[in-house]
């Protein structure tokens, strides 16, 4: 059994976001593409929406645009088109 660990960046813990938020919020998540993409809920903040798609993604990740729900889709950072 393998562990890893999810730390918040400082600019996610300055904009208030703590990992009890990341944890519920990741919940919430659907992960598309194959692992490579991740759909969130619309109307929250981008450091709480950034912060829960690097851990659903288990990485690095960049915004990809708003989906037509308008919900943020983030990717991983190596697959981002």
């Amino acid at each position: 059994m393998s562990t890893t660990t999810f730390e918040l960046t400082q600019g996610e813990a300055a904009c208030g976001v703590d990992l009890e938020d990341v944890h519920a919020l990741r919940a919430r998540a659907l992960v598309i593409d194959g692992g490579a993409a991740v759909v969130l809920p619309a109307d929250l903040a981008p450091a709480l929406t950034g912060a829960a798609a690097r851990l659903a993604l288990g990485g690095a990740v960049v915004f990809s645009g708003f989906n037509q729900f308008g919900q943020p889709v983030y990717r991983r950072e190596e697959t981002a088109r």
